[in-house]
């Protein structure tokens, strides 16, 4: 598998950067073969764009983690620090899935699906989402990443926030992929806490199929403008649906149903994290 991966990663970098990006963010590293794959890639200057990583939380309990992430640490480091032992990699965090997708019924919502009276699930539950986070900083890793689909899961990942924030730890710049349901009480939150939405514009795919399973929810998928106004930092990705920015800003820009779903183009570029110049 490490030779595989040694093989894979530059062609996958060849692609993405065809496509004009330069930098991704890889949210599942979950064995050590990936690491030292990236380590030795980047060693021999084989990265062809800069790679922001996320660990499963099983690597926590990793010997050979422990001591590379120790390893790759100053003396002076804190916990608000991220492991950065090269250029072009750098290990930023820890990434927990607390619930799953809405084509499968498993985003965790609070109203019930329509079609199946369910409400999906929680992978984890708070307290274990506290204690993972606490070990991962612990290890230096300051960057949280929490999978969050369904509006109920959002509300969960930032009771989570809240708890640790409450405990001294500072959760600015603190993340939750997808953050593809909110509702708008939480916006509030989410600003004081001044954590980092990563969503996915190309989930107003969402919008057009899934009304049968959740009727009027649906004006809590992607609520950019809503957030923005609120003054909320909201960053975007593609999750592989597929790669790069095209397809995402003309969904971000044509595809809204709803008000709060809105924005221009200068926003949806601004949270692409390109760069404009004026």
């Amino acid at each position: 598998k490490y030779d595989d991966l040694l093989v894979a990663i530059p062609k996958y970098h060849a692609y993405l950067s065809s496509l004009g990006v330069v930098a991704a963010h890889d949210m599942h590293l979950a064995t050590m073969d990936q690491i030292d794959a990236y380590r030795e890639l980047d060693r021999r200057g084989d990265l062809a764009i800069d790679t922001t990583a996320f660990v499963n939380p099983r690597l926590l309990d990793d010997p050979r983690f422990v001591s590379f992430i120790a390893s790759v640490l100053s003396s002076e480091a804190s916990a608000k620090e991220d492991a950065n032992p090269s250029p072009r990699f750098r290990i930023a965090g820890l990434k927990l899935f607390l619930d799953g997708a809405i084509g499968v019924h498993t985003a965790f919502v609070s109203k019930p699906y329509l079609d199946t009276h369910d409400h999906g699930m929680l992978r984890h539950s708070k307290d274990e989402c506290v204690t993972l986070i606490k070990k991962s900083l612990a290890l230096g890793l300051a960057t949280p990443a929490i999978h969050a689909i369904g509006d109920a899961a959002v509300s969960t990942v930032l009771d989570v926030y809240e708890t640790l924030k409450a405990n001294g730890h500072d959760t600015n710049g603190w993340r939750i992929e997808h953050c593809e349901m909110v509702r708008p009480n939480d916006i509030p939150r989410i600003l004081a806490l001044g954590v980092v939405p990563v969503m996915q514009p190309n989930f107003h795919w969402d919008l057009d199929h899934y009304g049968d399973r959740l009727g009027d929810s649906l004006r809590l998928i992607n609520p950019f403008r809503s957030l923005l106004d609120a003054g909320v930092k909201i960053l975007f990705g593609s999750d592989g649906m597929p790669e790069g920015p095209k397809v995402g800003i003309e969904y971000a820009m044509n595809r809204a149903r709803f008000p709060e779903q809105m924005i221009t183009l200068e926003e949806a570029l601004t949270a692409y994290g390109i760069v404009i110049e004026k």
